[in-house]
């Protein structure tokens, strides 16, 4: 578990305020015509009744675990819509929102599936005949081993994922919601191939 100084993560009411109109509007931005355009992932995200009314979004975030929380970098927590909710939730709401830290945020993000057809995180290694994989988090690469089939290769990818997502529930517990750990550490890997 991370801890740290209570006095960097202090924020006025005022500054509160304003953090969550700040999010409040990327919210609404992204949900738009605009951020379609430009991002098409977000098409078909939609937001609750409840987050389209500004006051209730900003109670709402003062409210939740992590909402004033910055990483060892002092960067500001994620909001993120996807990890609590269903595989097909396309729904910025208070029933699956919660405040992630850049560093989980970024590790259970989905992706498109590859191009070649093999799972994530798995290659064909001519000169071996074999399939390896690979894993990289925080900028190392790690070999994993080189296996007979994509199969098996792409179940080794996935355990060592799982415990890269587990690590980093435990490293933020009591600084992320209770319902964020808990997601995390029952992480259904599929998520994170977009469809």
């Amino acid at each position: 578990m991370i801890t740290h100084c209570k006095e960097n993560n202090v924020l006025t009411e005022e500054q509160k305020i304003h953090r969550a109109r700040w999010l409040h509007e990327g919210i609404m931005s992204r949900c738009g015509n605009y951020a379609k355009v430009y991002n098409p992932s977000y098409d078909g995200v939609v937001v609750s009744d409840n987050f389209k009314s500004t006051k209730y979004f900003t109670a709402w975030c003062i409210s939740q675990t992590g909402f004033t929380d910055k990483d060892e970098r002092g960067r500001s927590f994620h909001i993120d819509k996807d990890l609590c909710g269903d595989a097909n939730s396309r729904v910025y709401s208070e029933d699956v929102c919660v405040f992630l830290p850049a560093e989980i945020n970024g590790v259970i993000q989905s992706r498109y599936p590859s191009k070649s057809g093999l799972p994530k995180g798995v290659g064909y290694v001519k000169p071996e005949n074999k399939y390896s994989a690979i894993i990289s988090h925080k900028g190392e690469t790690t070999k994993l081993g080189y296996f007979d089939t994509p199969q098996e290769a792409g179940l080794v990818y996935n355990e060592a994922k799982r415990v890269i997502i587990q690590s980093l529930a435990n490293k933020w517990k009591g600084r992320i919601s209770d319902k964020a750990y808990e997601a995390l550490m029952s992480f259904d890997l599929a998520r994170l191939i977009r469809q």
